[in-house]
């Protein structure tokens, strides 16, 4: 069953009336079906019961990251940009970005969970982004490769590379493409900016970013989500400012990194 907006409507009211009742809620919670909600200017299809930030656009018509979204907003806005999102879910940020970009502005956004790759191809569509947003069922690293993907079984948006420590999760085997290879056309833009958000395995994506990614084709712009940054094997915060990258902005468990040159 999919919800029209007054169906929508309703489940959202009757997810309010439960309060901060959580077992009312987390059944409920379960019980919501697929559904097509206005995201701003934007439309999403959704499926709250096995994805947060899908929950969340379903709840409150936002993504989870406002303020996220709006920093790199502010930077790229009616540039001919390149962006590249790094674990693009069911597409909040690629959405959000595409639709702000000037002419000539490109977003390569990837997802390598196949379940969310499809619902992120189905947003694209139905917002009429195909033209800007180029999408891959891929993840991304330092070099070729393959890895192997752990599907969170709650929430699809917590897949990780990494191992998780839940029950009943299931894995599938993704392409690796390395991100200079992403990057390497960087300079043909007027501006580049990248966000990635891969639950904990950031660190990975950027090994040997130095030697790998040329000078000129590193991005002015660079959001992480920073709340795993305990498990990184390395100081990535430490290696982005070595070569001269600033903290900007920090919030919603993200940093914001800008390219002082």
């Amino acid at each position: 069953m999919i919800l029209n907006e007054k169906e929508v409507a309703l489940m959202r009211r009757l997810y309010a009336t439960a309060g901060n009742k959580r077992a009312t809620r987390r059944i409920l919670h379960k019980l919501v079906p697929s559904s097509t909600v206005s995201y701003g200017n934007l439309k999403m299809f959704l499926n709250p019961a096995d994805n947060y930030t899908d929950s969340i656009v379903w709840l409150t018509g936002d993504s989870p990251e406002p303020k996220s979204i709006a920093a790199l907003q502010s930077k790229i806005a009616g540039k001919r940009a390149l962006i590249i999102d790094i674990g693009a879910n069911s597409g909040t940020y690629a959405l959000r970005l595409a639709s702000a970009l000037g002419r000539g502005g490109i977003v390569r956004a990837f997802e390598p969970n196949p379940q969310m790759f499809q619902r992120l191809l189905h947003n694209i569509s139905i917002n009429s982004l195909g033209s800007t947003i180029s999408a891959k069922c891929q993840a991304v690293g330092a070099h070729h490769s393959t890895a192997v993907l752990n599907l969170h079984p709650q929430n699809l948006g917590q897949t990780s590379i990494n191992k998780l420590d839940v029950q009943n999760l299931t894995q599938v085997t993704v392409p690796v493409v390395p991100l200079a290879e992403q990057l390497a056309d960087s300079s043909d833009f007027e501006y580049t900016a990248m966000k990635i958000d891969v639950e904990g395995y950031e660190a990975y994506v950027f090994e040997d970013f130095e030697k790998l990614v040329a000078t000129q084709n590193r991005p002015n712009l660079i959001l992480i989500e920073t709340a795993h940054g305990e498990n990184w094997h390395y100081d990535l915060v430490g290696m982005l400012k070595k070569i001269g990258y600033k903290n900007i902005f920090e919030g919603e468990q993200n940093t914001l990194f800008e390219l002082i040159k």
